[in-house]
């Protein structure tokens, strides 16, 4: 993220190439006559050095211009669309490191061509108040591509996961109770720790946890056991990972800066880490994925040994079916179902190597009936937890792919499924040996009923309007092509 320092620094760099360049010098000319190397005048115009005042004044004679001029952060002429970046919080709030892009180089590509990256910038922006993308969205969809760029496994908090077990004594096959971690979060931390009642809070019905400054969470007190344990095993997260900025409820009502919402991502990564040991799931996986047969039962046996929310098994899962077991051409997909108004929304999305189907779309869209995900919420009834397997064939681009899902209840009485889908390759059919078993139901299906072209769908609930509209430039463009010039 570029600080108040760098911009500075940077304004400085460009205002001085951009004079340089008008007046036909170059670097060589203007070093020699102020007196630098040219290699450190090159660091100043990439924003990288800042010189000391009487460095500026020796500049500001040689190019003839004003020194508050040259100092001031006001740029001029075609630089004036990167000065509305630079005073926008773009550059601050994207982190432009954690994708190995270097600040001030970013602000050279925009200075050769500042009217054309504005406009690059500009569509972005467009793009977002068209589909009323919010800040909070925004910064998930960085945070998933960070995953996906990594894997969805991060070595270096599995390490400190590990030594802290271990300074604790504390087994690997711990199964973690509210006590045992509150007395961690109290000894160690200093923690204090209340609740609050929806009862009273109506508004904070849907609120699981209020953070207060300095070490003081209120919990929601009609949060199951599993959700409490989670929730004080990301607490112990944020403090020995040492991260400061954060959200302050959970789920994030407000979103205030991306390194909040990075560091709820890693204290969250390190709480499945600390409850759902890795040596000790890689060995029970490896049993599971070894059996020729499918087994619902089984893989829910693992679920229930750790006495954590099934959405944190699941996401622990695909950590380790990546960082282990080197399946990473997969998605992870999580989809909640409002009885009240029978609408699907996903609340939880990644995709590792590629954009795989399905994924999220348009709100006024509906996602395919045949998803084995939207599929088994149907079928959830109450105080059950359903898991299946099916292959799953898109009929529009032959792409082929084995799920896994498991559907239950959320505290709110709305139902949730998550699914993680593999492509069906050789890597798959080579450590699943179950992916054979012809018992495993088989199913085409599609992404929504808008983009859909399969004819007597049962579970259509909308036209294919998208669909229809695609055929149609399809035949238009035929008949352009066939169309002959008769004199």
């Amino acid at each position: 993220m570029v600080t108040n320092s760098e911009k500075v620094r940077i304004i400085f760099g460009l205002k001085i190439r951009q004079v340089r360049l008008q007046k036909g010098l170059s670097l060589a000319d203007v070093a020699e006559k102020v007196g630098f190397s040219i290699s450190y005048l090159n660091e100043i115009e990439k924003g990288k050095k800042y010189p000391k005042a009487e460095k500026i004044l020796s500049l500001s004679k040689t190019f003839g211009i004003d020194y508050d001029e040259l100092v001031s952060l006001k740029l001029i002429n075609d630089l004036e669309p990167i000065a509305d970046i630079l005073n926008s919080t773009i550059l601050t709030d994207l982190p432009l490191e954690m994708f190995g892009i270097v600040p001030s180089d970013f602000v050279d590509l925009m200075s050769k061509s500042p009217t054309k990256i504005s406009a690059f910038i500009n569509t972005l922006k467009e793009i977002s108040r068209t589909y009323d993308i919010q800040n909070a969205e925004f910064f998930e969809a960085v945070l998933r591509s960070y995953q996906e760029m990594n894997e969805n496994y991060f070595a270096d908090i599995e390490v400190i996961v590990d030594e802290f077990r271990e300074k604790q004594g504390i087994n690997k096959t711990q199964v973690f109770d509210v006590a045992i971690l509150k007395k961690i979060l109290f000894e160690n931390f200093n923690y204090s720790i209340s609740s609050f009642s929806p009862t009273k809070y109506q508004e904070l019905g849907e609120i699981d946890l209020v953070f207060k400054d300095s070490k003081k969470v209120i919990l929601n007190e009609n949060l199951s056991t599993e959700e409490t344990v989670f929730l004080l095993a990301k607490e112990i997260g944020y403090q020995v990972l040492g991260l400061k900025a954060r959200p302050s409820t959970s789920p994030i009502v407000k979103v205030d800066s991306f390194e909040a919402i990075f560091n709820n991502f890693k204290a969250t990564y390190f709480a499945r880490a600390l409850l759902i040991n890795k040596d000790v799931l890689i060995g029970r996986l490896t049993y599971f994925l070894a059996s020729p047969k499918w087994d619902s039962e089984a893989f829910l046996s693992i679920l229930k040994l750790f006495g954590t929310p099934q959405y944190v098994f699941i996401d622990r899962v695909t950590n380790l079916l990546s960082g282990h077991f080197g399946l990473n051409n997969l998605f992870l997909l999580g989809i909640k179902h409002n009885s009240a108004t029978n609408k699907f929304q996903t609340i939880n999305e990644m995709h590792l190597r590629q954009l795989h189907s399905p994924h999220g779309y348009a709100r006024n869209e509906h996602y395919c009936r045949r998803w084995l995900g939207l599929n088994i919420l149907t079928k959830l009834e109450a105080d059950k937890i359903i898991c299946d397997s099916q292959i799953s064939e898109f009929a529009d681009s032959n792409s082929k792919y084995f799920v896994i899902s498991i559907a239950y209840f959320l505290r709110s009485g709305q139902k949730r499924s998550d699914t993680i889908g593999f492509v069906m390759d050789s890597k798959l059919k080579s450590v699943l040996n179950f992916v054979n078993d012809g018992a495993i139901k088989k199913k085409i299906v599609n992404q929504t009923c808008e983009r859909c072209g399969i004819s007597n769908c049962l579970e259509r609930v909308a036209e294919p309007l998208i669909f229809n509209q695609k055929m149609q430039k399809k035949n238009i463009l035929k008949a352009v092509a066939d169309l002959n010039f008769n004199k």
